[in-house]
């Protein structure tokens, strides 16, 4: 995969919507590596920001048990969580271009952001960045204008993606969002993003 993405950040504009297309396809198959081989479990924690709470990310996690088998649920910190170390990894890069604006180097095109990120000493550990360009976006901007309203969400710490039929029975598809505000208390909110009518789901 590393290969991949280093080919892609150096590829001709002509070729790069091909492997993109053919990255996305491989992704959404499930094919593109072999990292969740044998999961079947999955329980994300950790921070509450915004991107953490959109509409789009809630749907992606709604649709991992139909792509990859895999049971999805989600439990953040609070909005106004005490420090944590998930914020001072975050606030890396914003230092790494600031640090380089600072010296007259601010980046402005992907690869700058990646060559900051690759030749910064501290704050990023073993991770690497590449150079990623024309990604096609418009199936997601076409499902965000079909996704529902949250009221409430970004208050939501916990989420899950399942309910229960008339027979008691689980059901995971892709659109099912479940959520409350603290994990195992008070009944959940359910979102539905096909608006039809289902069982309601008690805590």
């Amino acid at each position: 995969m590393n290969k991949e993405l280093k080919e892609l950040a150096t590829a001709p504009v002509e070729d790069r919507e091909a492997k993109m297309n053919d990255i996305e396809r491989r992704v959404k198959e499930g094919t593109l590596i072999d990292a969740l081989r044998g999961v079947t479990h999955i329980v994300r924690t950790g921070d509450s920001g915004p991107h953490f709470h959109a509409r789009a990310n809630l749907e992606w996690e709604s649709s991992v048990w139909s792509t990859y088998g895999i049971r999805w649920e989600t439990h953040t910190l609070c909005k106004r969580h005490a420090w944590s170390e998930c914020d001072a990894h975050g606030g890396a890069g914003k230092r790494a271009m600031k640090a380089a604006a600072v010296k007259g180097c601010a980046p402005g095109e992907a690869e700058e952001y990646a060559t900051i990120v690759n030749n910064c000493t501290t704050g990023f550990s073993n991770c690497k960045a590449y150079a990623l360009r024309n990604i096609n976006r418009s199936e997601k901007e076409a499902l965000l204008k079909e996704l529902k309203e949250l009221p409430g969400m970004k208050q939501m710490c916990e989420f899950q993606y399942f309910y229960l039929d008339e027979k008691n029975e689980v059901v995971r598809r892709p659109g099912i969002v479940l959520m409350r505000a603290c994990s195992g208390n008070v009944r959940f909110t359910y979102i539905n993003r096909k608006r039809e009518e289902i069982p309601d789901l008690r805590a």
